[in-house]
């Protein structure tokens, strides 16, 4: 990592891989994802910057082209010496540097997790009138589309009958993780992918 200086006079760690891109956000903006599924190898960590950048507040579009505007002609070059290309907004044989199946969990989870940060938080839960267990079936970033989903797939009549609801997919999170972890602004609830398949989910710090 190299140090730089800001105006205020304080140390700032660049990434000198990230700071070749054409990038929207700061590192700083981006620690609470890294710090999640860093490797703390420069190169490695400067492209999931790249990619942590791509997916911030676009989760969708993330994976469709163009995946990010690469504007810097030195970042062109340097990845043309790499053996890195971008699939979906991850550089593809990460697993030749050792990286594990955990890692790599992690990696995704911060992907999904950052794309989605900032949105409205719903969730369509499943909730089975015979046992009274409950799970989370989907994610909707609007309650009312949540709402709609939620009474299309309700089957009281089935075999095993179930109605599904809409919760809040904070207070959800809250119930999960007693103690979140704050991160610059952030709060992070660990799920273990028991909600939709996240292993944690962030929002801002209330």
């Amino acid at each position: 990592m190299r140090t730089t200086t800001t105006d205020e006079g304080e140390d700032d760690i660049m990434n000198p891989i990230y700071e070749l891109t054409d990038h929207a956000h700061s590192e700083e903006e981006l620690a609470p994802w890294l710090d999640a599924c860093g490797t703390g190898r420069e190169t490695i960590d400067g492209l999931l910057l790249t990619a942590l950048d791509c997916a911030w507040g676009n989760w969708k579009a993330a994976a469709k082209p163009p995946m990010h505007p690469y504007a810097n002609p030195a970042y062109l070059r340097a990845a043309e010496t790499s053996p890195w290309r971008w699939d979906d907004c991850l550089p593809a044989g990460l697993f030749m540097y050792g990286l594990d199946t955990e890692q790599w969990h992690r990696i995704i989870a911060a992907m999904n997790d950052l794309g989605r940060f900032g949105l409205v938080d719903t969730a369509i839960v499943r909730r089975d009138l015979m046992d009274g267990e409950e799970s989370v079936l989907a994610i909707r970033d609007n309650w009312e589309v949540a709402d709609f989903d939620a009474c299309e797939w309700s089957d009281p009549n089935a075999a095993d009958p179930y109605i599904c609801v809409v919760y809040d997919l904070r207070r959800l999170a809250e119930d999960e993780d007693g103690k979140p972890r704050r991160m610059k602004g952030t709060m992070r609830y660990d799920t273990h992918y028991s909600l939709s398949g996240f292993d944690y989910l962030t929002f801002p710090d209330a």
